[in-house]
């Protein structure tokens, strides 16, 4: 396959698995919803470009699964033409995306002096945020793992 041949490719791929990560986060904000009873969450979507918490988590669900649909996709494009789909590339973008899931909310923004849970960060919290890692796995890794294996399959 030329170098043009692979750019489009990854580009397309890229655009499609955008795209699609989008969709994605706007099913995770319905499903991951039930997080937002507890006061600690919303309080994380305080922070955010706007006023209202509501659109802040909307916005920060399509954000992350766009990005995580986008790293994966053009991972994928990229191992294109090798022997068989790249459950590595899967495997450890869908590791990174959980991770960071949890650290930004539990480590980053605190680091940087964004202390938005109003209970000090205590055990709860952090069970919330893995909770809440862990869900996001099972309503948007696992689907996408699926989905990048039949899209890897030869035709």
């Amino acid at each position: 396959m030329s170098l043009l041949a692979t750019l489009e490719l990854v580009f397309w791929t890229g655009v499609y698995a955008t795209l699609a990560g989008a969709l994605a986060g706007v099913v995770a904000a319905v499903l991951w919803s039930p997080f937002l009873l507890s006061d600690r969450l919303r309080a994380l979507f305080q922070l955010g470009p706007t006023d209202h918490w509501g659109l802040n988590y909307v916005v920060a669900c399509v954000v992350v699964t766009a990005v995580h649909g986008l790293v994966l996709g053009v991972g994928l494009a990229l191992g294109a033409g090798r022997d068989g789909p790249s459950i590595a590339v899967i495997l450890l973008v869908s590791a990174l995306t959980i991770g960071l899931v949890w650290a930004v909310p539990a480590v980053a923004l605190p680091a940087r002096g964004y202390e938005w849970d109003p209970r000090g960060f205590d055990a709860v919290t952090h069970l919330l945020l893995v909770g809440g890692s862990i869900w996001y796995a099972a309503i948007v890794t696992v689907p996408m793992f699926v989905l990048s294996l039949l899209l890897s399959l030869p035709a």
